[in-house]
């Protein structure tokens, strides 16, 4: 009797052995990520990064006034701040000082919306740049609205709608 569940944990052991080597059975930790169309097999994650994506837009042409792609989570609100200077340098440019706009009152004579746009980016073991987009939303804007606290104040409710949505996606977890 002994003999056989001896050999029984032999042959078990040199099956199991045999499936490892072949590669069939893999004890690695596989990071998948659930989306809407299936599952991803990420693999081990290397690095991730939490980004949103912010476009502005007139509503009756749809001329593009400015796009901001991949700006990090923690420093998003510098980059559009820079945008925003941007495009008040170029229309105060050779304007006389007392017909000059600052951010605090630069308005469009015309409706705008706001697209945002929240991903994380990670770069896997299985794929190497995978991107997964959380969620979308554009906001429309009437004429005379002040720009930069009406991009601010949506753009930092966006965030803090999605805080959960970024971190349901962090395999990293020192974030």
């Amino acid at each position: 009797m002994k003999v056989v569940v001896a050999s029984a944990i032999i042959s078990v052991a040199t099956v199991v052995s045999a499936a490892m080597m072949s590669g069939n059975i893999d004890f690695k930790k596989q990071n998948v990520v659930k989306t809407d169309s299936g599952h991803v097999n990420l693999g081990e994650v290397y690095s991730e990064q939490g980004v949103v994506d912010v476009e502005l837009r007139f509503i009756d042409d749809k001329s593009q006034v400015f796009s901001l792609k991949n700006l990090p989570r923690g420093s998003y609100q510098s980059s559009i701040d820079e945008k925003i200077q941007s495009l008040l340098d170029e229309y105060n440019k050779g304007k006389a000082e007392d017909k000059q706009i600052t951010k605090d009152s630069l308005t469009f004579k015309v409706p705008y919306s706001l697209t945002l746009q929240s991903h994380t980016m990670y770069m896997t073991e299985n794929i190497p740049s995978y991107d997964l987009i959380l969620d979308k939303k554009t906001i429309n804007f009437d004429k005379d609205t002040v720009v930069y606290k009406s991009i601010s104040d949506a753009t930092n409710q966006f965030m803090k709608d999605n805080d959960k949505s970024y971190a349901a996606t962090y395999f990293i977890k020192e974030h």
